[in-house]
């Protein structure tokens, strides 16, 4: 009878033991995957401020003029691979461009091959549960 309540002691303590690992590596996974809020804004301000004020290559100009998006550069824009966006804005990480309404919908955009995407960016950002610049059918 004693070598049975020993046995079944290991058994527990080795299971809390494996249960507060799994918790532990989940909560740093978890904690390490999100970027702070200052990080990403000034990701955004940062992308925003190259798309402002670098040419797009191949395109005419540049995507913000002002205030206002150009839209024959938001066209070509749509045309290019994101990775030579990305490689000659060079934000140091993935990013996804996306147009708002005064409501906060996304505006869908199309592509110059004709197919609407919710996003022009990396499809490891996620917007409204679609990866960006995922075609709709």
């Amino acid at each position: 009878m004693f070598r049975k309540a020993q046995v079944w002691s290991i058994d527990v303590i080795l299971a809390i033991v494996i249960f507060g690992f799994i918790m532990v590596a989940v909560a740093s996974f978890a904690l390490l995957e999100r970027p702070d809020a200052q990080s990403l804004q000034r990701d955004a301000q940062f992308i925003s401020a190259q798309l402002s004020g670098t040419p797009i290559p191949g395109c005419p100009g540049t995507l913000v003029v002002g205030n206002t998006i150009d839209e024959d550069v938001l066209k070509c824009l749509l045309g290019r691979e994101y990775s030579t966006v990305k490689q000659n804005i060079n934000p140091g990480t993935d990013f996804c461009l996306f147009f708002e309404d005064e409501r906060g919908q996304i505006i869908l955009l199309t592509r110059t091959d004709g197919n609407t995407t919710y996003g022009f960016g990396s499809s490891s950002v996620s917007l409204s549960g679609h990866p960006c610049g995922e075609n709709i059918s």
